[in-house]
């Protein structure tokens, strides 16, 4: 009979029986092995009297090695006695080892992820599946967490066609696990087990088999919100449970019954039903505005139409709950002030005021009735209302009385009109009566004014001109601008014209009437302004002001140049002037034309700086 045995040992050792054999001391035994690819020398072992007087020796084997990725692997092995003269004895009967060197490591996960994510370790099924376990092995696991209180596995396990089997065992209910807390491992039938990094542990879980409640401790939020799109008021109603809710796709809305007063909301009415943590937000086209009450109630014994915990476990059912409706519209808010407090004018904004500054602090004022989170809301009113921006009262503002906002407003050159007032809408969605409402201008933005020389001679842009009006465009309607020729040492006020002026403003300057006016005033004749000498600045009627410069310098010539001289060389003659002339050299018939020698003709004209020369020829 073929005898078979499995080791972990990659050198095992055997004993072989010499009983009924005629072997001697010094003789040899042959070890030969088969690996699979047939049978080929492994071994000689030579016999000692000790062998031969007990009947048997012990051989260690050559080194034994694993089989394709690691598996098993079957050897067999037969020996046979040779003796001193190389005389050989029959071969033993094969024994067959199976070198086992290795454990595979084990799986380990929940038997059911319940719940909509179906990965997330919540679960309100308790039992966890081992897998991957080898034919004869022992099997241990650790449920709390500690190093080494081992508990052998007595569940069945169930063996697959490839012989790996799979085992459950139950966890508490309603008990997490964190990651790491359950162990599993295995030592196999060679003793080989799962150690270090091969004992399989747990990911985060908890086992959840409650189900989720209402909570009736925590303060139901109702109240309403204006849909922009509909322009309509919808309500809101908020309720907090014991743990997290989840809506699942196929969740019925049917399962809420509410009332308004005396009135049944239609289910059609009910717009949306989410979830947000242990928050439920009912949306309804109903406006709870006239009501004074408001009843609920929850039931739904279909699991897939109910709303549910992480761990797939339904709401407990609601019975008719009674909501008492805020509809009580806050006291109308106060502004006490509104506050420039950048640049250089600086001060409280009165109305019909004009500020250059764009961002103003308005203190708003409100009595003891207004609680933390009821908003203040900005309009302007000059705008179409338009809403500025939504500010929520902290409990710090309750306690002071008022809450100071910054306000952002318009940063165009034109400037706006404002008539802010505000509006206190509580957590009920009910609206104060607006406050007294605040006029004013934002004017944070002064145009550049702009410099224009028309530039004469040969070059239009060398500065140098004969031309010596400046042309001054884009000043704002009740504005005054004034010029320097010094840059800046002293300046000039623009004397407006009578159909030019605006009047005068509050601190007694003369101001523009129109925004399309253009102006002028004279440079002297014959000078020369160095680089940035001339300048033009603008004050707007909120005080802004901007300067525009001419960055290069400029040149006002008026003078014509004198003839000083006449000489002549050879057919040449050569005139000078006072000052250089425009440099050409031509030859074309209207300059030669244009002077006559008496008998020649001209042929050229030529400029060079202040000499003019005319090149001729005899006729």
């Amino acid at each position: 009979m073929k005898i078979t045995e499995t080791t972990n040992d990659s050198t095992p050792t055997i004993r072989i029986s010499l009983t009924g054999s005629d072997a001697e001391k010094s003789d040899r035994i042959q070890i030969i092995k088969n690996d699979g690819t047939g049978y080929t020398h492994s071994k000689y072992a030579t016999l000692t009297e000790t062998d031969i007087t007990r009947g048997w020796k012990e051989v260690a084997l050559s080194t034994l090695s694993a089989g394709v990725g690691n598996s098993n692997k079957d050897y067999n092995f037969k020996v046979k006695i040779i003796d001193q003269v190389g005389n050989q004895g029959e071969l033993s009967a094969e024994r067959s080892i199976v070198y086992d060197g290795n454990v595979e490591k084990l799986t380990l996960s929940l038997k059911d992820d319940t719940g909509t994510s179906g990965i997330d370790g919540v679960t309100s099924n308790k039992t966890i599946k081992i897998g991957n376990i080898e034919k004869g092995a022992k099997v241990e696991y650790i449920l709390d967490g500690s190093t080494d209180n081992w508990t052998t596995l007595t569940s069945t396990i169930t063996y697959d066609s490839d012989e790996k089997g799979a085992a459950e065992i139950e966890l508490n209910e309603n008990t997490e696990y964190t990651a790491g807390s359950i162990k599993v491992r295995q030592t196999d039938s060679a003793g080989n087990a799962n150690t270090g990094n091969d004992i399989v542990k747990n990911s985060a879980w908890k086992i959840d088999s409650t189900a989720v409640e209402y909570d009736g401790t925590e303060d139901e939020e109702i109240f309403r919100v204006k849909n922009t799109d509909t322009n309509a008021f919808e309500s809101h109603i908020v309720l907090t449970f014991t743990e997290d809710i989840v809506k699942l796709p196929t969740f019925d809305k049917n399962s809420f019954t509410i009332s308004i007063g005396n009135n049944q909301v239609a289910n059609s009415d009910i717009k949306s039903v989410t979830t947000t943590g242990k928050k439920v937000i009912i949306i309804m086209t109903t406006d709870i505005n006239a009501a004074t009450e408001l009843k609920l109630s929850y039931t739904q014994t279909d699991n897939t139409k109910a709303l549910q915990d992480k761990a797939g476990n339904s709401l407990v059912a609601i019975s008719e709950q009674t909501f008492t409706i805020d509809n009580v519209a806050p006291t109308k808010p106060i502004i006490e002030s509104i506050t420039d407090n950048v640049g250089d004018d600086q001060g409280i904004i009165d109305d019909d005021m004009i500020t250059d500054d764009r961002r103003l602090v308005v203190r708003v004022k409100f009595t003891d009735a207004a609680v933390e989170g009821d908003l203040l809301k900005y309009y302007n009113t000059k705008d179409s209302d338009k809403l500025l921006t939504t500010i929520g009262l902290t409990q710090a503002d309750i306690g002071r009385g008022y809450k100071d906002t910054t306000l952002y407003l318009d940063n165009s050159v034109e400037g706006k009109d404002y008539g802010l007032n505000v509006k206190i809408v509580d957590k009920t969605g009910n609206i104060s009566v607006a406050s007294d409402t605040k006029n004013f201008i934002v004017d944070a933005v002064v145009s550049s004014p702009t410099i224009t020389l028309t530039d004469t001679g040969v070059s239009t842009s060398d500065k140098i001109t004969s031309n010596s009006t400046i042309e001054v465009s884009n000043i704002e309607k009740g504005a005054w601008w004034e010029y320097t020729l010094n840059g800046g040492d002293s300046w000039t006020a623009y004397d407006f014209t009578d159909s030019e002026s605006g009047g005068t403003n509050s601190d007694g300057h003369e101001i523009s009437n129109s925004d399309s006016t253009d102006y002028s005033f004279q440079l002297a004749k014959n000078t020369t302004y160095d680089a940035r000498d001339i300048r033009v600045r603008q004050t707007d009627k909120a005080k802004n002001k901007t300067t525009s410069e001419i960055s290069s310098e400029v040149v006002i010539d008026n003078i014509v140049p004198e003839y000083r001289s006449i000489e002549s060389s050879g057919n040449a003659i050569i005139l000078t002037f006072s000052e250089d002339l425009n440099n050409f050299d031509v030859t074309s018939s209207t300059a030669r034309n244009s002077f006559v020698i008496e008998d020649n003709s001209v042929s050229r004209v030529r400029v060079n700086g202040k000499k003019f020369i005319l090149l001729f020829k005899n006729r």
